[in-house]
């Protein structure tokens, strides 16, 4: 578990602590230049999944890219793999 101790900012923001769905599952924060919590996301279910890299654009979107098996939502549509490991490549903005 990660221990957040920050107000809710978005209704799928994580609040509090983040815990595992079961497996790995991708955990993906954003923090001001102050280091103060803008907005985190878990996604992840019982299965494996990782985030790979991650990146921020020039408007202060997270881009991050990995891998998952079984089905992995990432504020859209679930989306289920259809082999051992599929990518997967989202933009987080907010």
């Amino acid at each position: 578990q990660v221990q957040l101790p920050l107000e809710r900012r978005r209704e799928d923001d994580v609040a509090g602590a983040i815990s595992s769905a079961g497996g790995a599952d991708v955990i993906v924060g954003k923090l001001s230049a102050a280091g103060e919590h803008i907005w985190s996301r878990r996604a992840g279910d019982w299965n494996t999944q990782g985030g790979r890299a991650l990146a921020v654009d020039g408007a202060g979107d997270v881009v991050v890219a990995g891998a998952f098996a079984s089905v992995i939502n990432l504020g859209g549509d679930d989306l289920t793999s259809t082999g051992v490991f599929d990518l997967f490549l989202a933009k987080l903005g907010g």
